[in-house]
């Protein structure tokens, strides 16, 4: 079956949608695959990954946004994730040679339903410091 906010493929029995969180409710069938539609709310997160602008060997990292330890998206730039309302943890970081979680930063959220938070992670020049991951407005 598919999500109908994401369009993402989600397990027959799931309740909940993996990528963003939308509440699954069977509609039937259609070409094999069945449908499912989202009937609970949602709250957004808008996400603006950057780097030190003159470490251009980032441009070759790619930087992995986790929400509660799921991954859900991947790259520098800005990105939008739908979420369910509640508290979640944020992980950013990325993968270096042999480092696994290179400017690793994480922050604990609450969001309430219908709202959009943004957040803000900036990499700094040299590779084995954290990472900064904090909320704007």
């Amino acid at each position: 079956m598919y999500c109908s906010n994401c369009g993402t493929k989600v397990e027959q029995d799931s309740k909940f949608c993996e990528k963003c969180g939308s509440s699954m409710t069977n509609l039937g069938e259609s070409n094999g695959d069945t449908l499912a539609i989202s009937n609970e709310k949602k709250a957004l997160i808008n996400i603006k990954l950057s780097h030190f602008p003159l470490a251009i060997y980032f441009k070759f990292c790619n930087p992995q946004i986790l929400v509660d330890d799921k991954l859900v998206d991947k790259g520098w730039g800005s990105h939008k994730i739908d979420i369910k309302p509640g508290k979640h943890n944020i992980k950013v970081y990325f993968k270096y040679l042999f480092m696994s979680q290179c400017g690793y930063s994480s922050i604990d959220i609450d969001i309430k339903s219908d709202e959009t938070l943004k957040l803000k992670y900036t990499m700094p020049a040299i590779i084995v410091m954290k990472g900064k991951l904090k909320k704007v407005k």
